[in-house]
């Protein structure tokens, strides 16, 4: 078994290396972002001397069929022009502590938050996401404390008229809107909506482990073919229909993290 006692004599060239304008840049932007986080300037859970904060994005895209085309259970077919929607709020879900752990908390000074919308694990501006879209829409940035963490929680929600994404003023109080077409045997066109409120969770599998200045981005993808596989359309008024869609949808939701 062999041990290395670090050197005290650096060579000249590291000793160079550490202080080129590249590494200061490096440094002072560092710096800067921990003592924004500290001062409130962004959000952030403990401020201890010298913490450079974690960043994760958040990402939600469509998982639903690219030409639109949905199948229910009774063999017709959904055809969806438009699909909008309304994300009012994401957290970042800790896993499930340990005894151990539960005990270090209990023993852990308090630190007092201010009331706001959002935390370093909460994201609290409601956005309008296109689920005809190809590409993904940013939900925010949590900047959450070192830990381990297990899923992401949305909650769905009335748009506001000031949310992200808003498409026109007459969405405002809208959870999750459709246009489209029924195929036969029931031909119509389709536009609904649904006005409620929901909470679903997606599991991070493995588990999202964040250190200290780490960065990563997590993608959220909403809905897949079978959103409506286990339903009967026949009957349904095109808001009943909306409704039905959006329950089917999140009921899968997958999460990719890359770093």
């Amino acid at each position: 078994m062999s041990t290395s006692t670090p050197s005290h004599n650096s060579s000249p060239d590291l000793h160079r290396a550490a202080h080129t304008p590249a590494r200061r840049r490096f440094l002072t932007r560092a710096l800067v972002a921990g003592s924004l986080a500290c001062v409130g300037l962004t959000a952030s859970a403990a401020c201890d001397a010298g913490t450079i904060p974690a960043y994760v994005t958040l990402a939600l895209r469509s998982g639903l069929p690219a030409d639109g085309a949905l199948v229910s259970e009774g063999g017709a077919t959904l055809r969806l022009g438009t699909a909008r929607l309304t994300v009012l709020a994401a957290a970042l879900e800790s896993c499930p502590a340990t005894p151990t752990a539960q005990l270090r908390a209990l023993l852990r000074p308090s630190v007092a938050h201010a009331h706001s919308e959002g935390s370093p694990t909460r994201l609290g501006e409601p956005h309008v996401v296109d689920l005809r879209a190809a590409t993904s829409t940013e939900l925010g940035e949590f900047q959450p404390p070192a830990g381990r963490y297990c899923g992401v929680r949305l909650t769905l929600g009335p748009a506001d008229a000031d949310a992200v994404g808003l498409p026109s003023p007459d969405f405002a109080g809208t959870t999750f809107a459709i246009t489209g077409d029924i195929d036969p045997p029931s031909a119509r066109a389709v536009s609904g909506r649904s006005t409620g409120n929901l909470t679903t969770t997606a599991t991070l599998e493995p588990a999202l482990a964040v250190g200290e200045g780490d960065a990563a981005r997590i993608e959220l993808v909403f809905g897949d073919a079978t959103a409506l596989s286990t339903a009967t359309l026949a009957g349904l008024t095109d808001d009943a229909l909306a409704g039905t869609l959006l329950l089917g949808a999140q009921r899968v939701i997958t999460a990719t993290v890359t770093r």
